[in-house]
């Protein structure tokens, strides 16, 4: 059962390296585009605590589109490209994410290792900055985190998303690149979210009763994705990651490659997979190659 609204949110602002949270103040900049992309962003900025360069676009076929024609010339500040509305968003399985006028698409950047645990460093990330939104706002509903990284709050006794995060490298051995995706509902209405989804969808609107700003959201995302994409996975991190678990405590069944694994969620193993309790007292740990599916859908086959 999800928590008391409000009930033990992970601290503001604390990030992944200790540095102040949420801040409005930020440098406006000119970013170059480079000559392969044929779109000029609406905006360009720098994030308030690491001066991450922001990109901001109308409508985009997929910020990961752009991102990886970006790839080569972004340096160690990293880029965060943001789009209001995308034509072909991509998901995680090659799942089609929906997209549309009032969402928010953003991919981060910036050089990193390609790593295990880097997706759920990625949805820490998100939960991070949605959640220092949200308290910014005088929201009481805490944003948590439904392993691996997928952003969910608490809906009457169950759960709605509000956010997802991808996770891809590009680029040779001893170069390579992460390009951090998330995609949000932020200003979206109801009827816009669609019906029949694996989980119940909701807008960031909704949760804080009042309209976002998209532009402030993407200085929370930049600042918290350059911080993921470095962050080793660390006793402390593990420790907010797994004060973040949506269903700590509770049954669930995960799909993974060796089909459906159904147990309580113990917390979080050492190199951040997820540890269960089977109904057989066995604890097991799955990785992240699995992912948390409905209990309502947990035994059919063609659960998505």
């Amino acid at each position: 059962m999800p928590p008391a609204a409000g009930g033990s949110p992970p601290a503001r602002g604390t990030g992944f390296d200790g540095l102040p949270g949420w801040s409005r103040s930020k440098c406006i900049v000119h970013i170059p585009t480079g000559g392969n992309i044929n779109q000029t962003p609406q905006q360009t900025w720098r994030s308030p605590r690491h001066g991450v360069p922001i990109q901001r676009f109308g409508a985009v076929s997929s910020t990961i589109d752009l991102a990886q024609l970006q790839a080569p010339l972004v340096g160690a500040a990293g880029l965060l490209i943001v789009a209001d509305q995308q034509t072909s968003g991509r998901g995680t399985r090659g799942r089609a994410w929906q997209s549309p006028a009032g969402s928010l698409a953003v991919t981060f950047v910036g050089p990193g290792i390609g790593r295990p645990e880097l997706g759920l460093l990625v949805g820490m990330a998100a939960v991070n900055a949605i959640g220092d939104m949200l308290e910014a706002l005088g929201a009481a509903t805490r944003p948590r985190l439904r392993w691996p990284n997928d952003v969910v709050v608490a809906v009457g006794t169950g759960w709605a998303k509000v956010a997802g995060c991808l996770t891809q490298v590009v680029g040779k051995p001893g170069s390579t690149t992460i390009l951090a995706s998330v995609g949000i509902n932020v200003n979206n209405d109801p009827g816009q979210l669609g019906a029949g989804l694996r989980t119940p969808a909701a807008s960031l609107r909704q949760v804080a009763g009042q309209d976002i700003d998209p532009v402030q959201l993407a200085d929370c995302l930049a600042d918290n994705l350059k911080e993921a994409v470095q962050a080793p996975l660390h006793v402390e991190v593990l420790a907010r990651a797994e004060a973040m678990l949506a269903a700590l405590g509770e049954v669930v069944t995960v799909r993974g490659p060796g089909g459906l694994v159904g147990g309580r969620v113990l917390g979080l193993s050492p190199d951040g997979g997820l540890r269960l309790k089977c109904a057989d007292e066995r604890e097991e740990v799955v990785r992240f190659s699995a992912e948390i599916i409905d209990p309502a859908r947990e035994c059919s086959d063609d659960a998505e």
